[in-house]
C-alpha cells in the first residue's frame, strides 16, 4: 500500500492523542503491519509523549480541540485558563519533539530494493563486497558478509536500517554483541546503541538470531504480527508466508500477540496467523535453519512454494504453470550452485520443462 508521509505523520500523532476514528485506527494498524518501520516510529513518538510532563499536559489540555492545541491563541490570564494554556504550550513542545523524531526516522524509511545497503542518519551505505567506512562517529566494517561497527562516540537515539535484497544474505553484529543473520528479502531496523531499558529491533523477512545475554535488558524483536522477548538465546524468525514462524533453538522466548502470550521451549515453533492466533508445535531444527548454511531443504513442498524460495535466493522471477500447482518436491537447493543445476534435477525427477529468459524462469 502506498501512502503519503505527511498524512501518516498526522495519523500517528492523532492516534497518540486519541483523536483517530475507528477506520483511521484500522488503517494505521494495517500500515504498521505492511511497513514495520512505522511501528518503530510510533513507539518512539509514544515514548516522547509518555514523560510525566507530557502526560500532565495532555490531561490538562483535554478541553482543547486538535486545532486549538496546535495553534493556541494565548492571552494573558489567571487561574485554570492560564494553566491550560501553559499545558497546551508544553504539549506543543512535546509534539515538536515528535515531529522531529518522525522527520529523522522518515529519512530511513525508503531503501533501495535491489542493493545490499545500510541506511543511517539519512545516509545510504552500499555494502556490496568487503567495506571499511568511517561516517562521522560511526566506524563500519563489512567482512565476509558480516557487518560490525564501533558504537563508541555514537549519540543515543541514532538508528539504522539494513536491507537485504533477493539473491543476497548478510549478517550483522549489533552494539551489544548480538548476531543477526538475515536471509534474502529481509529488512532489519535497529538502534545503533541500546540505551533504554530494553533492546528492541524490528525484522521483516527471515533471520537467525544469537542473542547476547544481559539479564538487566530484555531483548525484544518486533515482527509484523507479534513480538518476541528473550534474555539470551538462539532462535529463527520467518515472516515470509501468511503464518509468521518463531522457532526456538536454545534458551527460552516469549511470543506475544493481541494479548495472547506463549513461552516456547527448545524445539518448539510458534505460528502466528493473520488473525493473530498462536499455534505451538514441534519443528525440525536442522531443516528450519538449513538456510543459514546456504542450503534450503524441501520435504513434501509444492512446486509453487519451491519457486518462491528460488525467487528470493537467486533474485529471479519464477512462474509455475497452474498444472503443476499440486506437484510436491523433495530435495535441497544449494545457494553456492547455479540455479540451473537445481532446475536440471527438477527436470530429471519430475520430467518438467523450463525456459529461462534473462531474469525470468518459466516452468511449463
Amino acid at each position: 500500500m502506498n501512502f503519503n508521509y505527511d498524512y501518516i505523520e498526522s495519523l500517528i500523532i492523532a492516534d497518540l492523542l486519541n483523536r483517530t476514528t475507528a477506520d483511521e485506527k484500522d488503517l494505521l494498524k494495517q500500515l504498521m503491519v505492511e511497513h514495520p518501520e512505522l511501528e518503530v516510529v510510533y513507539r518512539e513518538c509514544k515514548e516522547a509523549l509518555s514523560t510525566p510532563d507530557a502526560q500532565t499536559a495532555r490531561q490538562n489540555a483535554a478541553k482543547f480541540d486538535a486545532y486549538t492545541l496546535v495553534t493556541p491563541q494565548i492571552r494573558p490570564g489567571r487561574g485554570s485558563n492560564f494553566r491550560m494554556y501553559l499545558a497546551a504550550a508544553v504539549l506543543i513542545a512535546v509534539l515538536c519533539c515528535v515531529f522531529t523524531i518522525f522527520r529523522e526516522r522518515k529519512q530511513n524509511v525508503i531503501v533501495p530494493s535491489d542493493r545490499m545497503v545500510l541506511v543511517t542518519n539519512g545516509t545510504t551505505i552500499d555494502l556490496e563486497g568487503d567495506t571499511a567506512i568511517k561516517l562521522n562517529n560511526l566506524s563500519l566494517h563489512n567482512h565476509q558478509k558480516t557487518l560490525s561497527y564501533n558504537p563508541a562516540g555514537m549519540k543515543t537515539g541514532e538508528s539504522g536500517t539494513l536491507n537485504v535484497p533477493a539473491g543476497k544474505f548478510q549478517s550483522i553484529v549489533l552494539s551489544d554483541g548480538t548476531k543477526v543473520m538475515l536471509n534474502s528479502e529481509t529488512r532489519l531496523d535497529f538502534p545503533l546503541i541500546f540505551d533504554g531499558p530494553k533492546r528492541e529491533i524490528t525484522i521483516k523477512g527471515e533471520a537467525y538470531l544469537e542473542i547476547a545475554k544481559d539479564a538487566t535488558k530484555p531483548f525484544v524483536v518486533h515482527l509484523p504480527k507479534s513480538t518476541v522477548q528473550v534474555l539470551g538465546t538462539e532462535f529463527n524468525v520467518n515472516t515470509y508466508d501468511d503464518d509468521e514462524k518463531i522457532s526456538l533453538i536454545s534458551g527460552s522466548v516469549q511470543a506475544n500477540t493481541n494479548g495472547e502470550s506463549v513461552i516456547l521451549k527448545p524445539g518448539q515453533q510458534a505460528m502466528v496467523s493473520d488473525s493473530r492466533k498462536v499455534k505451538v508445535a514441534p519443528f525440525d531444527v536442522d531443516k528450519s535453519v538449513s538456510w543459514t548454511k546456504g542450503i534450503y531443504a524441501f520435504e513434501n513442498v509444492t512446486l509453487p512454494e519451491v519457486a518462491k524460495v528460488i525467487s528470493r535466493w537467486y533474485g529471479l522471477q519464477v512462474e509455475v504453470s497452474a498444472k503443476y500447482k499440486d506437484v510436491v518436491f523433495f530435495g535441497i537447493v544449494d545457494r553456492s550452485q547455479p540455479v540451473e543445476e537445481f532446475l536440471k534435477r527438477v527436470q530429471f525427477i519430475r520430467k518438467i520443462e523450463f525456459i529461462q529468459k534473462g531474469n525470468k524462469i518459466i516452468i511449463q
